[in-house]
């Protein structure tokens, strides 16, 4: 039983010995390239941590705005789903509204009403505003853009 024992023991501290010397080792050898002067720099762990963060914080501003293209992109075609008529058909029917050139036309939810939001100027170059809802047609809404520039009211119309 005794002989059991001291191979067990002195097993156990050759094993320490050998496990310890090797993270000595590692220290003396990171120790020797620090002072003899290695052409690449040896990075701390901290440093190569803070890379890594680095990374994956550039990493998850790229991912939100893909995210958020890809919500957009979701949106845009649940609205799409939702309407009855064209961006074509509501450009005319705003243009019917308000006599000038459609600048822009964008599909919305307004208050949960899918609207088409067409932006017209007119020959007095004055923007106008106008909601078409999407489903149905019919003018929610028209008002002029760019009345508080020209240092007028606002002029709005509302069908609700």
């Amino acid at each position: 039983m005794k002989s059991i024992s001291k191979k067990i023991i002195v097993g156990t501290v050759a094993a320490s010995l050998v496990l310890g010397s090797g993270v000595v080792g590692l220290l003396h050898s990171t120790a020797f390239a620090n002072t003899v002067g290695t052409s690449t720099p040896l990075m701390t762990t901290s440093q190569v941590t803070n890379t890594e963060n680095d990374k994956e914080v550039a990493g998850s501003a790229e991912q939100q705005d893909q995210d958020q293209e890809v919500a957009d992109d979701v949106e845009q075609a649940n609205l799409q789903k939702q309407a009855t008529i064209t961006k074509e058909q509501s450009a005319a029917i705003a243009i019917g509204q308000v006599q000038g050139n459609v600048k822009d036309v964008q599909l919305e939810d307004e208050n949960g009403v899918v609207v088409y939001n067409v932006q017209i100027q007119d020959s007095k170059g004055l923007l106008f505003e106008v909601k078409v809802d999407a489903k149905t047609g019919k003018i929610t809404k028209q008002e002029q853009d760019n009345a508080e520039q020209n240092g007028q009211d606002d002029t709005e119309t509302n069908d609700d």
